[in-house]
């Protein structure tokens, strides 16, 4: 047996202090004494003059000190909330309350709160807890607390923007769990399980969820927003892809959205429709703004109706060209973000000891005799440079290059290097460009050389997209997409200095569909652990009913 609202220690501190107060009381009687006066006209000053209560020196009458001993321990007892526990006190019993944005609809976040709250009460405290399960996971009651706080911190608590985790909660309390422990896993809310997490779940383990009622439909979202590389070539300009979802067999389109750049409808922005209700942005400005995208119209979730990402900001790279190196003109020109020029270039191309670009970020052709390596990277900092090689070869697309051509026709062999320095500067053998090697006509040449720029002139990265749950993923100078795992945003809005969206298809379509295969329970059907309170009320009421009638025969005073 426990008890949820009073430790063990103070019942039965509780019921100690009773037995000694009814005993006192019960030594309690009232004693007469003989008092004369000339008239009735003050016998009520004598009534309060006489001592109405003394204590006795025996005590009489046991039976009727322990019946009202036993009602008022059982009222006390009741109300210290005692819980049958059974024989088995190693099953332990963990609440996780959905706090993710499909919660948000309707009243269901407000029904589910309110039957969490009467299933807590019916578990003993030092064997339950409760998790708040949103964009993070929080503590929201903990072994042995009291019901009580449970409330107060459920009052500021509200869905939030964020993907579900409850299937990574899962996973995690699986990880820690103790074999010698059965746990219960109730889940309080429409966040989607596969069986695929079921089935990973270790035999001690059940998994239910609380079942609630269907919540209100006929909504739609923003479930993608991307940008990429345009498909027209242009470097500074972007294709973005948009696509809307519903929970319903409705059509959408470009006509249900608003887009705005810069808080400017965008104009001149070609849109191409599909029939899954994805269409694209062609050609859009990649100056740095800021890309929104809003749903018209209300529906039964507020939190996929915005949606906004920060677009790349990709100025054309100017280089400055040798007049030694002019065969290389033809190159630089096909390249739609390179522009040559004279005035304040990004990147200088130039034999070794031309007296140009002096502190500029240089492609510098150095000979032969005078450089061990193939090619030589020289970086600015104190970066590693065995890390450093490793991003430049892939950047620079070394890998693509015919090494052992170039190394059959110069006897020599082909290798890569890199070193800290003062400056960005890449020293490759000038006699790659004669016309012995075929280097220059190659089809990996002109890819080289636009990597080459690309990467000397640390062109900014950028994210195709920003969902909150999913990891940050960045394009930069380098041209590889780089997984940044250290980083995964948890909810909508701006932080970090990113606008992130929500962008989920399980929230907007409705994420209880996929969750059939997740076993159902009844509200409380899963967590009896056999409430003695109103038995106890029971017993109190039938031993006052003993009570009145032993006084009424005249058998206890």
């Amino acid at each position: 047996m426990s008890f949820v609202g009073l430790s063990p220690f103070w019942v039965g501190a509780g019921l100690v202090a009773l037995s000694v107060l009814l005993y006192l009381m019960q030594r309690l009687r009232v004693q007469y004494r003989e008092i004369s006066v000339a008239t009735t006209l003050f016998w009520r000053a004598a009534v309060q003059e006489a001592p109405a209560r003394v204590f006795r020196q025996r005590f009489r009458h046991i039976w009727a000190y322990l019946l009202i001993l036993a009602i008022c321990s059982c009222l006390w007892i009741a109300f210290a909330e005692p819980r049958w526990d059974g024989t088995d006190d190693r099953e332990r019993y963990v609440l996780l309350l959905d706090g993710s944005a499909g919660m948000a609809r309707g009243d269901v976040f407000e029904r589910t709160v309110g039957q969490l709250k009467k299933d807590v009460s019916s578990l003993p405290a030092n064997r339950r807890r409760v998790l708040w399960v949103g964009g993070q996971v929080s503590t929201l009651l903990a072994s042995g607390e009291h019901g009580l706080l449970l409330d107060r911190r459920l009052e500021s608590m509200a869905p939030e923007a964020s993907r579900s985790t409850m299937e990574k909660e899962l996973r995690h309390l699986a990880a820690v769990s103790r074999k010698d422990e059965t746990t219960t896993v109730l889940i309080y809310g429409n966040s989607p399980v596969r069986q695929v997490v079921l089935d990973l779940m270790p035999a001690h383990y059940t998994v239910r969820r609380i079942a609630q009622a269907g919540y209100e439909t006929g909504n739609s979202g923003i479930t993608a927003l991307g940008v990429s590389e345009a498909a027209s070539g242009l470097w500074d300009r972007v294709d973005v892809l948009v696509k809307l979802e519903n929970d319903q067999d409705r059509s959408l389109g470009p006509g249900n959205v608003a887009i705005a750049l810069n808080g400017q409808p965008l104009e001149g922005a070609l849109s191409i429709e599909s029939s899954d209700g994805a269409f694209v942005l062609s050609d859009v400005p990649a100056d740095g703004g800021l890309l929104e995208v809003s749903l018209l119209g209300d529906d039964s979730l507020v939190f996929d109706n915005h949606a906004q990402l920060r677009l790349p900001d990709r100025p054309l790279i100017k280089v400055q060209l040798s007049p030694s190196l002019s065969s290389l003109q033809s190159v630089l020109s096909a390249d739609p973000a390179l522009m040559l020029t004279d005035q304040a270039p990004d990147v200088v191309i130039k034999r070794k000891g031309e007296d140009i670009g002096r502190d500029i970020p240089t492609l510098e052709f150095v000979p032969q005799a005078e450089q061990e390596t193939s090619f030589k990277l020289i970086y600015p900092g104190d970066d590693d440079s065995a890390e450093m090689l490793s991003t430049a070869v892939q950047a620079l697309g070394l890998a693509q290059i015919d090494a052992t051509a170039i190394a059959g026709a110069s006897q020599k062999t082909i290798s890569v290097s890199a070193e800290g320095g003062d400056e960005w500067r890449f020293a490759v053998w000038g006699e790659l460009l004669g016309d012995e090697y075929n280097f220059v006509r190659s089809r990996s040449f002109p890819l080289f050389i636009s990597k080459s720029m690309r990467w000397l002139a640390q062109t900014r990265k950028w994210h195709p997209y920003v969902a909150a749950g999913y990891p940050l993923m960045t394009r930069g100078f380098n041209g590889r997409d780089v997984l940044g795992v250290r980083y995964v945003p948890a909810v909508a809005g701006s932080e970090e200095g990113l606008t992130v969206s929500l962008l989920d298809s399980s929230v907007t379509s409705g994420s209880v569909k996929s969750a059939a295969d997740l076993e159902l329970a009844d509200h409380g059907a899963s967590i009896d652990t056999g409430n003695l309170g109103t038995a106890l009320l029971l017993v109190t009421l039938i031993l006052l009913s003993v009570e009145w009638c032993l006084y009424q025969k005249g058998n206890i005073p």
